[in-house]
């Protein structure tokens, strides 16, 4: 008669729930990919005037051919600077620079860099 011992120590990996957990989550994103393909509304803010406006800003308009109007007044291609520190105050020491959308960003940076020079405020606006 063989006696054999009751107590077997059995080695088994434990791929039964690794298996359990891959098949949720590939069900998980099979349906999460099908539902990612519907559109869905979005409900945005109107636009609007910002709230920040500032009224005694120099404005300054940049054209395409590299004209600048300061305050609605053309100024000469060499005395830019010029004009806008004619208009500028210590209570009025900001300006807004509104460009052309085909203007080239040299004339526009040239605004800015007088603005940057004389520590004046500077606003990029958009029409």
């Amino acid at each position: 008669m063989s006696v054999r011992g009751q107590n077997k120590i059995r080695i088994e990996d434990g791929s039964s729930s690794m298996t359990d957990l891959v098949f949720l989550l590939l069900i998980f994103f099979i349906i999460l990919s099908t539902m990612a393909d519907q559109p869905t509304d979005v409900n945005l803010p109107d636009g609007g005037k910002p709230s920040a406006e500032n009224k005694e800003a120099t404005k300054v308009e940049v054209y395409a051919d590299g004209s600048v109007k300061i305050n609605n007044e053309l100024a000469i291609e060499g005395d830019v600077e010029t004009a806008i520190m004619n208009t500028i105050t210590e209570e009025n020491n900001a300006i807004e620079i509104y460009g052309d959308v085909k203007s080239q960003y040299k004339y526009i940076y040239s605004v800015i860099e007088i603005g940057k020079k004389n520590n004046l405020k500077v606003a990029l606006m958009s029409n």
